[in-house]
This record gives structure tokens, sequence and C-alpha cells, in this order.
């Protein structure tokens, strides 16, 4: 239960949020229904997500995803203290 947290909700609601600016509203709404019409009614990782957003916009998306799923830890300023 520890991996189902407010935060860990809050902080996908961002990240899908940030995906939507990165790609685009039409792009990324193209790849929600493909996501959804793929995974629906069976189980799917983050990988599998990300494959699907690649696959609609023709972009590598390893860089976002490494950056701000896959990388522990909170964003900090140039200070180095937490934002």
């Amino acid at each position: 239960m520890k991996v189902l947290s407010v935060n860990s909700y809050q902080k996908a609601g961002w990240v899908l949020n940030m995906l939507r600016h990165e790609i685009g509203d039409e792009l990324f709404w193209e790849g929600i229904v493909a996501y959804y019409k793929k995974y629906q009614n069976s189980n799917a990782l983050t990988e599998d997500f990300k494959s699907v957003m690649e696959q609609i916009t023709g972009k590598d998306l390893n860089d976002f995803f490494q950056q701000w799923i896959f990388t522990k830890g909170y964003p900090r300023n140039k200070m180095g203290l937490a934002s």
C-alpha cells in the first residue's frame, strides 16, 4: 500500500499534464484512446504506456519518462533545495 499513496496519484497527474504539454493535446488524447483500446480489461506497465505514446507521436520519450518517472527524488532549485 505504500506505493498507492496520495503523492503517487498527484505525481501521476502532474506527469500526465507535462506529457500532454510536451506532445500536444491532439497526440496526447490520440495516445490515451489507443492505450485504453489496447489494454482495456488487462494489466499494463508504465513501459507499455510509454510505448503506445511513442508509437502515436513518433517521438523517443525515453528522456521524459526517465526524468519524471524512473528517477527517484524530487525537483530541486539552483541552490540544491527542495522546491
